[in-house]
């Protein structure tokens, strides 16, 4: 089991390997849900993000979103078919 800060450390790495992928408040909405404690909130969003905008990023980090989405139990609403699409 992932611990608060765990899961908090973890997507905040997450955020760093998408680097400017993401605009200032699409990264401000996401950091939003980190700061109170809304983790599953954070990485859903970020995902959308991702697909909606269909922006590419790099594998290792897919590969942190699909480890932690599976220890938050929330890999089917994260990890979808459109986000695999984009990984480079």
């Amino acid at each position: 089991m992932t611990t608060t800060d765990d899961r908090e450390r973890r997507l905040l790495r997450i955020l760093e390997g998408i680097g400017e992928r993401l605009s200032g408040p699409e990264r401000a909405e996401v950091e939003m849900f980190l700061s109170v404690g809304e983790y599953g909130l954070a990485l859903e969003t970020l995902s959308d993000i991702l697909t909606e905008e269909s922006r590419p990023f790099p594998r290792p980090v897919f590969e942190e979103i699909v480890e932690l989405a599976e220890l938050m139990g929330i890999r089917d609403a994260v990890v979808t078919v459109l986000l695999c699409r984009l990984v480079e």
